[in-house]
């Protein structure tokens, strides 16, 4: 059994930026998790997902493809979050590589279900902190 406090799916729940460069995976994640209830942004490049993070400190976490063009990846991203937004939660996503979870990071390994994804990003943000 999951600890995961039960949300009706049709709940408004925190905001998740959404950060993919590929488009039709990103539009499939955006879509399915905004019919759960989740407010979404999204960018395409950690670049654009920073200037984003740094003009809305609504978002509450940020799932991340790890692999992604521009000077940054998605562990980068997750590090530069660390740093400048201890509080925002951050789920990474590969299909090649696994990150370090010492660091904190969930991950979620692709190919995922969007079931996956979502009680990832529930047990991320909706959980009761420990202890």
């Amino acid at each position: 059994m999951s600890n995961v406090p039960k949300v009706p799916r049709r709940a408004h729940l925190p905001s998740v930026l959404v950060v993919e460069d590929d488009f039709l995976v990103r539009a499939v994640a955006v879509a399915h998790l905004q019919d759960c209830g989740f407010s979404i942004m999204e960018a395409q490049t950690a670049d654009e997902a920073m200037a984003i993070l740094r003009d809305d400190r609504s978002i509450a976490a940020v799932f991340s493809d790890v692999q992604m063009p521009g000077r940054m990846d998605g562990i980068a991203l997750a590090q530069w979050l660390a740093r400048t937004c201890p509080s925002v939660k951050v789920l990474l996503t590969s299909g090649r590589m696994v990150p370090d979870k010492s660091k904190g990071w969930r991950f979620l390994a692709k190919p995922y279900t969007l079931e996956q994804m979502e009680r990832e990003l529930r047990h991320l943000l909706v959980a009761r902190p420990e202890g």
